[in-house]
């Protein structure tokens, strides 16, 4: 993932997009730790937290799949457009983890419980189409049309930046505690996740699955 800045492009005050390069959004994050290394779960933890309190509009363009945290992070964005060749992934009960990214939170009221729990407790992808009928995203579009999509997104960057953050602060005003409440909650039963000898055989499983197809 990452923020969208182009050469020529007007500047934008009011809004960011966030979208992927190449043909995935994003593939989600491997962890490693090194020996002088701080926990990595913190800066999972401050990550996240960012999107929560991104005071700027922010808008994801999801141009492929999004895996994982980029699954789960796309949720906090304030609007999700996403091409026809997306989707979106939480494989985390495959890899004997649990929930993050606040998914624990926005998945059931974006989703409702029945197809957040289909998603989250049972790895479902949800195709682009079922993400539209669901509430996840705004609008699908054609993937051959996505990039003079986000060209067109800058008209809307001269709005007035106090109005923008003022309107977006009222909308979250209701949820922030919430989303940030979950955020700190899904990290400490990550680091549970991690220390589980189940987490353990469920990578090396996955590993050696990813092996044998290099």
């Amino acid at each position: 993932m990452s923020e969208r800045k182009k050469k020529g492009m007007p500047l934008i005050n009011s809004f960011s997009i966030i979208t992927g390069a190449g043909d995935f959004y994003s593939s989600g994050t491997e962890f490693t730790i090194q020996n002088n290394e701080s926990d990595p779960l913190d800066t999972v933890k401050d990550f996240i937290q960012a999107f929560i309190d991104y005071p700027k509009l922010l808008i994801a363009v999801v141009n492929g799949p999004a895996i994982g945290i980029a699954a789960t992070t796309a949720a906090l964005c304030d609007i999700v457009y996403c091409s026809d060749k997306a989707y979106f992934h939480t494989p985390f009960i495959n890899l004997g983890l649990c929930a993050e990214g606040t998914s624990s939170f926005t998945y059931p009221a974006i989703l409702g419980r029945s197809k957040a729990s289909e998603t989250i407790l049972l790895g479902r992808k949800i195709p682009a189409k079922e993400a539209r009928e669901f509430g996840l995203v705004s609008e699908v579009i054609p993937h051959r049309q996505l990039e003079g999509f986000i060209k067109n997104l800058y008209q809307y960057g001269q709005l007035p930046v106090n109005a923008v953050r003022l309107n977006k602060k009222l909308l979250m005003r209701n949820v922030r505690g919430a989303l940030t409440e979950s955020n700190n909650r899904e990290i400490e039963d990550l680091r549970l996740c991690f220390q589980s000898e189940e987490f353990s055989k469920s990578m090396m499983t996955f590993l050696n699955k990813r092996k044998s197809k290099l």
